[in-house]
C-alpha cells in the first residue's frame, strides 16, 4: 500500500493527471467540433471515426510524456527527479530524441495498421435520407414485374427475381435481403425506393419480364437508395431458353457497378447447372406454392417438385426445394419425414456437393443424429458458400447458443434480421438471441413489434408468455396465453397451454377442470391426461402413461427426463440413475459437460447418486453443474436456468442456511418459473417441516394469489 501510494504522489508531482485531463479535455473539444463542421466541410463519413481512434492511439503517448518531460521556462524539458539537485541538467538529451522518436513511430504504425480498416469499416455505411444507416454493400432484388400480355407469367419473373438473389448471395462482401423479405413487396402501393427504406438497403434491383411465345424480353435497372440515381440498367431480348444466362448477366452487371465496394471475380457468378427449363417453371410454382405457407400449399409445391425431378432427374435444387416441404407434411410421422428428407438432400449433395441450402439440412441431421460436432462446420461452410443464406445464419446462431456462445448467437441473428428483416421466424430468432444474453427489453420490444404487424402472429403470444412466466410475471404471461387461444378456440395445442397456466398460478383447482375439460374434447393427449392423474389421483395413475409416451417416441429425450423427474418426486432414486445415464451417458463420466438442456437431468442424477449411496460422485457432479449454473445467464430461452438452480444444490449437499438463502432470493428475484411443485421438491426433503422452509413457501403462494388478482385486473388491457 505504500508503495502504490508513494507511486500515486510522484504521478501528481510529475502532473501526469494534469497532463491527461488536459490531453482529454482537448480531444473532445476537437471531436465536437469536428461533429460540427464535418458534414458542411464536406469531409467523409469515417472522419469522426478516424478521430476517434487517433485520439485513443495518442493518450498513452500522452501520458508517457507528462511523465517524462515538462514545458518550463527553457522549453521542454526532463522532468526533475524527486530528489534531484537544484543545478541539475534537466535538458534533453539524446536519449531522450530517440525515445520521444521510437513512441512516435509505435503510435505513428499503429494508426498505419487501425486506420484503413476503420475507413474501410465505415465506408461500408451510409446515412439514407438523414434516418438511418444501411451497409453500402447491400442490395435488395425486389419483385420482378410481369408485362406479359396476359400478365400470365409471374411464375417467370419470380424465378428470375429469385434466381439472381441466390447467384448475388453467394458473393462474398455482398449483403442481399433474402427473398422472403423482398418477396412481402410483391403487392404494395410503395414505390421502389421507399421499399428499399423499408428493407434499410443502399442499392435495390427492379426490373420486369416480358415472354411472347418463346421471346422473353427482361429490362432490369440497379439503384442507389441514397440519391436515386440509376447505376446501372439494361435491356434483353433473347430466347426463353437463355433465361439462366440472361440472370447470370444481371449479376455481373450488379457486382460490376458496385466495385468500389467490393472485390469479387466474376467467374463464382456463373450458376454451373443449367436444368430443363420446363423443369426449372415447375420448381418456380412450387416455391410460390410453398409461399403459400397452408398445408394444401404444400401438397401442390410437393407435385410440383416431384414433377421437376422427373423431368430434371439431376436437379439438384429440386430435391432440396422438395426437402423443405416436409417441414409441412402433417399426413407424415417424424421417422417418415426424416427417412424422405434424408433421402432427397443426400442426393442433392451427391448432384451438387457445393449446395449450400442442402448443407443446412444436412447441419440438421447431423443435430438430430446427436454427431454434434459436425452441426458447426457444417453450417460454416454453408455461409461460406452462401453468405447471405438466412436459413444457415438462423441454424448456426441456435448452435451457437446450444453450444453456450450466446454472443455469437447474437451476431448471427443480427446478420440474418439484416438480410431478413421481413421474415417472422428470423425476427424470433433475433429476439431469443437477445434473450439468451438477458436482454429481455429488446427481445419483448422485437415480439410486441412483430405483434403490431401481424396481430394473429402465434410465435410472439408464446414467445412473450414463456418469458413474463421467466421474468416473473405470470399474470402477464396468463393474458398473452388466453389471447393467443382466442385468436384460434379450436387448437388444441393453446388450450392445453391455457390449462397449463393454471397450474403455473398454482391454482389448482381451476386446472384440474380446465384439464378435464380440455380431456373431453382431446382424450388422447397424453400429456395432459398423465398431470392430470398424477396430481389428482396419484403416481400409480400416471405411470403408465409415462411409459407408454417414451415407448411412443424413443427418440425423445424430454420423454425420458420427464419420467426420471416423476421418479425422483417419487423417491425412487436408483431408477432415476437406470433412466438418466441411458438417455445421457455423458453424464455419468468424469468430466460431464453440462449445458442449459442437460442441467436437469444432470441435477436429477446428482441427487440419486447421493440418496443411494454414492455420495462423492453425486457431489462431484453437483460441482460441475453449479459451475454450469453459474456460468449460464438467469434469463435462457429455453428455461431450464429458472433462477433456483442454486438453492436446489445447496439442499442435496445439505447446506440447510446457504439453501434457503438461495431458495429466498430467488423468490424474491422473480422466481416463479414451474414453481408449483416446490413443496414436494425431493430436494428440499430434509427441510420439509421447517418454519423457514414454510414461512418462504407461504411468501410464494401469497406472491401467485397477488398474480391471479393482477391477472383479473388487467386481463382485458391492451396487449401491445
Amino acid at each position: 500500500m505504500a508503495g502504490a501510494y508513494s507511486f500515486i504522489r510522484e504521478l501528481r508531482r510529475r502532473k501526469v493527471f494534469k497532463g491527461a485531463a488536459l490531453y482529454l479535455v482537448g480531444a473532445w473539444l476537437v471531436l465536437q467540433v469536428a461533429d460540427v463542421v464535418a458534414e458542411p466541410a464536406g469531409l467523409p463519413p469515417w472522419t469522426m471515426t478516424a478521430l476517434l481512434y487517433l485520439a485513443a492511439i495518442g493518450f498513452p503517448v500522452a501520458v508517457f510524456l507528462g511523465w517524462r518531460y515538462e514545458i518550463g521556462e527553457h522549453g521542454l524539458v526532463r522532468t526533475a527527479p524527486a530528489r534531484a539537485a537544484d543545478d541539475a541538467d534537466l535538458s534533453l538529451q539524446r536519449s531522450d530524441y530517440v525515445m520521444i522518436g521510437v513512441f512516435l513511430v509505435v503510435a505513428g504504425l499503429a494508426a498505419w495498421q487501425l486506420l484503413p480498416q476503420v475507413i474501410e469499416d465505415a465506408e461500408q455505411s451510409v446515412t439514407i435520407a438523414g434516418d438511418f444507416v444501411v451497409h453500402r454493400n447491400s442490395v435488395a432484388v425486389l419483385p420482378f414485374q410481369d408485362y406479359s400480355p396476359n400478365a400470365d407469367h409471374s411464375y417467370l419473373s419470380n424465378g428470375l427475381a429469385d434466381n439472381v438473389t441466390h447467384v448475388l448471395g453467394q458473393v462474398e462482401g455482398l449483403l442481399v435481403t433474402a427473398r422472403t423479405s423482398a418477396q412481402a413487396f410483391r403487392e404494395t402501393t410503395l414505390t421502389a425506393f421507399e421499399i428499399a427504406r423499408e428493407l434499410r438497403v443502399a442499392h435495390f434491383l427492379e426490373g420486369s419480364v416480358q415472354r411472347q411465345g418463346e421471346e422473353v424480353r427482361v429490362l432490369a435497372r440497379l439503384v442507389s437508395s441514397e440519391n436515386g440515381s440509376e447505376l446501372w440498367s439494361r435491356t434483353f431480348d433473347r430466347p426463353v431458353a437463355d433465361i439462366f444466362e440472361i440472370q447470370d448477366e444481371i449479376a455481373v452487371e450488379v457486382v460490376n457497378a458496385l466495385n468500389d465496394v467490393l472485390q469479387q471475380d466474376e467467374a463464382v457468378l456463373k450458376e454451373e447447372y443449367r436444368p430443363d427449363l420446363a423443369a426449372y417453371e415447375q420448381v418456380v410454382l412450387g416455391k410460390q406454392e410453398l409461399d403459400t405457407h397452408t398445408v394444401d400449399g404444400a401438397m401442390r409445391a410437393w407435385d410440383h417438385f416431384s414433377k421437376a425431378i422427373e423431368i430434371d432427374p439431376d436437379y439438384a435444387m429440386a430435391y432440396v426445394h422438395k426437402a423443405d416441404v416436409l417441414n409441412l407434411r402433417d399426413d407424415l410421422s417424424m421417422e417418415e419425414r426424416n427417412e424422405q428428407r434424408r433421402d432427397l438432400i443426400d442426393r442433392a449433395l451427391e448432384l451438387d456437393p457445393l449446395s449450400a441450402d442442402a448443407l443446412v439440412h444436412l447441419a440438421l441431421f447431423y443435430r438430430f443424429d446427436d454427431e454434434l460436432e459436425k452441426v458447426g462446420p457444417t453450417l460454416e461452410r454453408a455461409i461460406e458458400l452462401n453468405p447471405s443464406l438466412v436459413d444457415a445464419r438462423v441454424a448456426y446462431s441456435y448452435r451457437l447458443f446450444a453450444s453456450g456462445d450466446n454472443d455469437g448467437a447474437l451476431e448471427q441473428a443480427r446478420i440474418a434480421a439484416e438480410l431478413d428483416p421481413r421474415n417472422e421466424s428470423v425476427m424470433m430468432a433475433l429476439a431469443n438471441a437477445y434473450w439468451s444474453v438477458a436482454r429481455a427489453e429488446e427481445a419483448i420490444a422485437i415480439l410486441k413489434d412483430l405483434m403490431r404487424q401481424d396481430p394473429s402472429n402465434p410465435s410472439a403470444y408464446q414467445g412473450l408468455s414463456r418469458w413474463y412466466m421467466q421474468m416473473g410475471k405470470p399474470g402477464q404471461a396468463m393474458r398473452y396465453r388466453q389471447a393467443l387461444l382466442e385468436l384460434d378456440p379450436q387448437s388444441q395445442r393453446r388450450q392445453a397451454a391455457v390449462c397449463d397456466m393454471h397450474y403455473q398460478l398454482w391454482d389448482q383447482e381451476t386446472a384440474f377442470a380446465c384439464t378435464e375439460a380440455y380431456l373431453e374434447r382431446f382424450p388422447d393427449d397424453l400429456d395432459a391426461k398423465k398431470n392430470l392423474l398424477w396430481f389428482r389421483d396419484g403416481p400409480d395413475a400416471a405411470e403408465p402413461l409415462f411409459r407408454e409416451q417414451i415407448e411412443a417416441e424413443p427418440w425423445f429425450e424430454y420423454r425420458k427426463v420427464q419420467y426420471a423427474n416423476f421418479l425422483s418426486w417419487e423417491r425412487r432414486h436408483a431408477e432415476v440413475i437406470d433412466v438418466v445415464e441411458a438417455a445421457y451417458p455423458q453424464l455419468a463420466g468424469n468430466a460431464p459437460e453440462i449445458d442449459d438442456w442437460t442441467s436437469w437431468p444432470a441435477r436429477l442424477l446428482a441427487q440419486a447418486y447421493v440418496e443411494t449411496g454414492e455420495k462423492d460422485r453425486g457431489l462431484a457432479l453437483l460441482a460441475e453443474i453449479e459451475r454450469a449454473v453459474q456460468r449460464m445467464r438467469k434469463l435462457q430461452g429455453t428455461g431450464w436456468v429458472a433462477g433456483h438452480e442454486d438453492a436446489q444444490i445447496y439442499a442435496i449437499r445439505g447446506e440447510k442456511n446457504r439453501a434457503l438463502d438461495a431458495l429466498e432470493a430467488a423468490i424474491d428475484a422473480g422466481w416463479m418459473f414451474y414453481s408449483y411443485g416446490l413443496e414436494n421438491d425431493p430436494s428440499f426433503d430434509a427441510y420439509k417441516d421447517d418454519p423457514r422452509f414454510l414461512t418462504i413457501v407461504q411468501k410464494l403462494r401469497d406472491r401467485m394469489a397477488q398474480e391471479r388478482q393482477w391477472y383479473q385486473d388487467h386481463k382485458d388491457d391492451a396487449l401491445y
